[in-house]
């Protein structure tokens, strides 16, 4: 009987080992990609926002404690950088819907739908070498109201109107921070 365990025990060991050998691994596809790291800001700005140079990609992190990341694509991207000094610029649109619903009776209700666009004009500038810089945020939001009335027929269909959309003023709000620049790469 002690042999047996022993024999048994001894090819399952044998067996571990000969499966543990060393094959070739395929590399992963993941590089490191050039960005633009702004930290150390002050105010109404997030806590730190990543830039990608090579990719229409912006990234946030809006918390200090509990990292909240929101990404972004971006457009209009510009790098006049140089040995000296930063200079970054580019564009990102956020579109946000809202509908907030009114039942009027059992065959007739109402959505009231607030579409913002939200168009943010970034600037970023600063020292190569010691890292100091400043971030502007130009932010232009534009509100469109609209209403949309369902009433449901007899056949058991819900027939919808909607009003022509109604659009709101323009507001253009204009936030600037101090913030540490610097050039750094991150897996893509």
């Amino acid at each position: 009987m002690k042999k047996n365990i022993l024999l048994t025990s001894f090819l399952i060991i044998t067996l571990f080992c000969i499966s543990c050998e060393e094959g070739d691994w395929k590399e992963p596809s993941i590089s490191k990609v050039p960005i633009y790291l702004l930290s150390e800001m002050e105010g109404e700005t997030p806590f730190e926002i990543e830039v990608y140079r090579q990719q229409n990609l912006m990234i946030e992190n809006s918390s200090s404690k509990l990292p909240k990341l929101t990404s972004f694509v971006t457009r209009e991207y510009s790098d006049t950088s140089n040995e000296t000094d930063y200079s970054v610029g580019f564009i990102t649109d956020v579109q946000t819907t809202t509908i907030e619903e009114e039942i009027i009776s059992e065959t007739i209700k109402k959505e009231y739908v607030t579409v913002t666009d939200v168009i943010k004009v970034y600037t970023i500038i600063g020292d190569v070498v010691t890292g100091e810089g400043s971030l502007e945020i130009e932010s232009t939001s534009q509100k469109t109201y609209t209403t949309r009335e369902y009433v449901l027929q007899e056949n058991g269909e819900w027939v919808m109107t909607e009003n022509d959309p109604v659009v709101g003023d323009q507001e253009t709000l204009l936030i600037e921070s101090n913030a540490t620049v610097m050039q750094e790469e991150r897996y893509l």
